[in-house]
């Protein structure tokens, strides 16, 4: 279904704003995550992303949020993965309540990371103009080294997150799979030892998509004090 979206990519989209702001700076970035119910894969890389991109040189200037395709409103974030991201030093889990997938919100995004090409396709489907700035998670992350390893000068710093989509996602075809390995096993009424696999598997990807979000935005602009 993706490649069938190829022509209309290059449609133009909306900025966005910062949660609770009223008149966000025209360079503020908004990330979004898409699961299944908005309580595992996508609200833990909500929170990590958060977390760290708090930590860094992108600080206030991007805001990562998630939603889910079949979201359960009554459910919170499992304890045991509560426990985990806390071990992780993720902040915010326990007050996290789990959002529907809103075709609005996805066409404010300006980088759309999914847990499989399942809720790829989703997204795609409701939203088919985010072509461009939308890939699995594990999808991005192996195609940002690929770049980096082949193509040094594909991400120019300062460039900002939708250019730097656009630019990642005409590579895509280097690193599609169609049997599953690049997307994130659900670990949600499994066993343990399946919520620390996910943590361990996702930790790094995460890592991969601060630092390309952090170089994309560019180091802040120093103002004048006095």
């Amino acid at each position: 279904m993706a490649e069938n979206l190829l022509l209309r990519a290059n449609q133009p989209f909306a900025q966005t704003r910062p949660v609770g702001a009223s008149a966000p700076p025209p360079e503020h970035t908004l990330v979004m995550f898409v699961c299944t119910g908005n309580v595992c894969r996508s609200a833990y890389a909500e929170r990590a992303l958060a977390t760290t991109l708090a930590e860094g040189p992108a600080a206030g200037r991007v805001t990562v949020t998630s939603m889910g395709t079949q979201p359960n409103q009554a459910l919170g974030v499992p304890r045991t993965l509560q426990r985990l991201g806390a071990q992780e030093g993720v902040v915010g889990l326990e007050t996290h309540r789990p959002r529907a997938l809103v075709p609005h919100e996805l066409g404010q995004a300006h980088l759309i990371l999914t847990a499989t090409a399942e809720h790829m396709d989703r997204v795609l489907h409701d939203a088919p103009q985010c072509m461009m700035r939308t890939f699995t998670m594990l999808e991005f992350a192996q195609l940002v080294v690929l770049l980096d390893s082949q193509e040094p000068g594909w991400l120019e710093p300062g460039m900002g997150v939708p250019a730097m989509a656009r630019a990642a996602a005409r590579h895509r075809s280097k690193v599609h799979a169609a049997d599953g390995r690049l997307d994130l096993p659900d670990p949600f009424g499994k066993a343990e030892e399946d919520y620390r696999q996910m943590v361990d598997r996702v930790g790094p990807v995460l890592d991969r998509i601060r630092r390309t979000i952090e170089r994309a935005v560019g180091p802040a602009e120093s103002r004048p004090t006095g």
